[in-house]
């Protein structure tokens, strides 16, 4: 029974890398077969450990279907229950469980999928098995994640890793680490996504993971592009297509990976090696009959053909995507790319009525329906009545000239000549005018998203839209809410050491971290005076944990001065941090370079706290402490003394409970 139990191990671990692998499929429903045959010729003599082993193999069955076939895993995951609570065999129970909120979470309702998982990890956690738990914790935060709930998701993701490191299991360390790198992609934190995608890349380099390794390597290099790091994007795509043509990779996933190193080849302008990397994307599209796939890589070769020079096969290539794909909303998505890049191939052909008339489908396409494009649909009319003008002029010349070029014909034809001039003119004057309306448009739009973006820099959003809107923002009464006040200790003996750049450029670091800190918990920033930091959660609208958030940032906020003061030593500043809760009255204040600030008791015994407070502390009040003291570990300090509000009580927060 022991080699039995290795062997399907051994299959079960190698298949998990590729469930889309029917050979791997087949190999576990063989082990299967053997298994009942096994069974069956024990009869009676046969033990419950020999149905565990059958438990074992639906379980990594079902996970075989995963992302493959959602219905075969619902199958197997039942199968599995069914067979371990009959023996009352609680991993198989809480393996099923799992598998079966795996299949909710994709076909839903996602309820049914955190129900699953929450009764996979009541049983795991009673069985302390460590791999599991961190597995369920992997999965409960993908659910969070379908809810748009990033802060839940990202606390889930790291008890995960947790229970990952206590197993030992790099694999799914790993794997969590490049899942928390995507939910800071999709926060705008691109450190902290690029950090965790890094680390996943290395465990999965060490640990030979080549399937994950890819994805670590397509992430990285996406970030990279973004920041037109394109030599550093040109080698993190190149090793995933190795890693990925290693382990086979097929489908999708491999074209994608073509698709991003042409895409690189063609923002560094090596238009050669670009068509090398689309043309095999093409012959694999083909392969796969995947149309829209086969319209997105001719786009791509008739743009790298027009850029080459190229102009009659990129026109050749860019007209085999129109109207190729079936009726849908992807056919007029790539229609409209097609004409886009169309109108630039026949504008360099000089064939200037085609380039007008493609660009004209492009923006139909886009369903602008604005005075630019009726201007434009006017001028396309006047254009064919050019054209059929000229052709009647040419009619009316030969009967001229076969008429032996009387009076009466030379005066038509005059006029005609006359006439056409005045469309052609005409033509050009509404021409130009849609050019000077579209450019004024663009300037429009760019000065208020200019103006917008500088406003939001200064005021939280809903009292930026309510200045906008009605010329005035009211100052605003909030109940509950926590204020954050931070000062650098010994700050003038630092900045007699530093230059007045250095100074400033310290500061400025300092209180960029400290903005990206208080923007992953909400928290909104009020001001900076000199070296204090003011910021306070809960408005402009109501947060319940606004108290909880305030010292998780505050603990984040004490960590990355550490850092600095390690990495700088007496170049940087030691911080003091206070905290109090309580109610606050917001508002803008000044007629000129006005402020969001905010008023009352509340901001004055925050103050207070951080003056009490001592170098790498948090202080809070009473106030704050009565709130969080479930959740984090704090000790009494006692009465202490504050100025113009005689003692308080004060508390320095240490840790979580």
């Amino acid at each position: 029974m022991k080699i039995i139990t290795v062997l399907i191990t051994t299959i079960l671990l190698s298949s998990s890398v590729h469930a889309q692998d029917r050979r791997k499929v087949d190999s576990l429903n063989t082990e299967l077969q053997k298994h009942e045959a096994r069974k069956k010729s024990l009869g009676s003599n046969a033990t419950p450990m020999i149905d565990t082993t059958k438990a074992d193999i639906l379980n990594w069955l079902s996970k075989a279907y995963n992302a493959v076939d959602y219905e075969k895993l619902l199958v197997y995951a039942k199968e599995c229950l069914a067979v371990s609570e009959k023996i009352g065999y609680k991993k198989g129970i809480g393996d099923a469980y799992h598998n079966i909120g795996n299949y909710y979470y994709q076909e839903y309702p996602l309820e049914k999928a955190k129900e699953y998982h929450a009764k996979a990890l009541k049983i795991r956690l009673e069985m302390n098995d460590w791999r599991g738990i961190g597995e369920t914790y992997n999965s409960i935060a993908l659910d969070y994640g379908d809810e748009g709930n990033s802060t839940e998701q990202l606390r889930n993701y790291l008890i995960a890793i947790k229970y990952a490191e206590k197993a030992g299991d790099k694999r799914i360390k790993a794997a969590i680490l490049h899942n928390i790198g995507q939910v800071y992609d999709k926060m705008g934190n691109t450190q902290m996504a690029f950090e965790n995608y890094t680390k996943a890349k290395t465990i999965n380099r060490a640990t030979g993971n080549k399937h994950f390794l890819h994805n670590n390597l397509m992430a990285l290099g996406a970030q990279q592009f973004k920041q037109k790091n394109y030599t550093e994007a040109l080698a993190d795509f190149k090793e995933a297509l190795s890693a990925g043509l290693e382990v086979n990779l097929q489908g999708y996933q491999i074209l994608g990976t073509y698709r991003s190193i042409g895409d690189v080849y063609m923002a560094i302008e090596d238009y050669s090696s670009a068509s090398k990397n689309y043309d095999v994307m093409l012959a694999l599209a083909i392969k796969m009959k995947s149309k829209e796939w086969i319209a997105i890589i001719n786009i791509s070769i008739g743009t790298v053909c027009e850029k080459q020079g190229n102009l009659k096969e990129a026109l050749t290539t860019l007209l085999k995507v129109v109207d190729f794909l079936p009726d849908s909303s992807n056919r007029r998505k790539y229609n409209g790319l097609a004409y886009q890049e169309l109108s630039v191939v026949y504008k360099k052909m000089k064939n200037y009525k085609m380039a007008w008339e493609c660009y004209d489908k492009y923006e139909a396409l886009k369903d602008k329906t604005d005075n630019v494009e009726v201007a434009k649909k006017e001028v396309s009319k006047l254009s064919q009545l050019l054209s059929q003008t000229a052709f009647d002029k040419q009619q009316d010349s030969m009967k001229a000239e076969q008429s032996k070029k009387d009076a009466v014909q030379s005066i038509t034809r005059n006029s005609l000549v006359a006439g056409l001039i005045l469309l052609v003119l005409l033509a050009l004057i509404l021409y130009n005018r849609f050019r000077l309306k579209k450019k004024a448009n663009e300037t429009i739009t760019y000065e208020k998203e200019r103006s917008d973006n500088l406003l939001l820099n200064i005021l939280p959003a809903e009292v930026a839209e309510e200045l906008k809107e009605t010329g005035t923002a009211a100052a605003k009464h909030f109940d509950d809410v926590t204020v954050l006040f931070t000062d650098f200790k010994s700050f003038t003996t630092v900045s007699e050491q530093l230059s007045p750049q250095e100074l400033v450029d310290e500061l400025h670091t300092c209180f960029k971290g400290f903005d990206e800190i208080c923007g992953k918990y909400n928290i909104e920033k009020i001001k900076t005076i000199g070296d204090a930091y003011l910021a306070v959660c809960g408005l402009p609208l109501a947060n319940e944990k606004h108290a909880e958030n305030v010292v998780r940032a505050a603990f984040e906020i004490r960590e990355f001065m550490e850092k600095r003061h390690q990495s700088l030593g007496e170049k940087t500043f030691e911080i003091r941090i206070g905290i109090n809760s309580g109610n606050v009255v917001a508002g803008i204040v000044g007629v000129k370079k006005f402020a969001y600030d905010i008023w009352g008791d509340t901001v004055n015994t925050a103050a207070r706290m951080e003056q009490n407070s001592e170098a790498g502390k948090i202080n809070i009040s009473e106030t704050t402490y009565s709130i969080v003291k479930n959740r984090f570990i704090c000790e009494y300090r006692g009465e202490i003394d504050a100025k113009n509000k005689g003692k308080l009580k004060m508390y320095f927060v240490e840790t979580n409970t």
